[in-house]
């Protein structure tokens, strides 16, 4: 995650799921984004600022021949997460 605008790494309170191509997701950082990253090098692929930070591991799935994934965001977590709610996000991925 990032902190002051750099990228070092935050710790995660909500979890990763990983696709069979090797993209791994992350949610559950301080700066409330969804990530894609390159699990074989690390790079970030692609991220999204969520209204909240999320909780849960992301799920994945197939539907209609289109992959999806979906993130649940409730923040509150602790002192780093003070805004609370609930908000379910779901993106097309292919």
């Amino acid at each position: 995650g990032y902190e002051n605008g750099k990228n070092v790494g935050t710790f995660n309170k909500g979890g990763l799921s990983i696709s069979n191509d090797g993209i791994l997701f992350a949610t559950g950082t301080p700066d409330k984004k969804i990530y894609a990253l390159n699990s074989f090098d690390g790079k970030e692929l692609w991220s999204y600022e969520m209204e909240l930070s999320g909780n849960a591991p992301p799920i994945m799935y197939k539907y209609n021949g289109s992959n999806y994934i979906s993130v649940i965001a409730t923040g509150g977590y602790n002192f780093k997460f003070p805004e609370r709610g609930s908000i379910l996000y779901t993106f097309k991925i292919n």
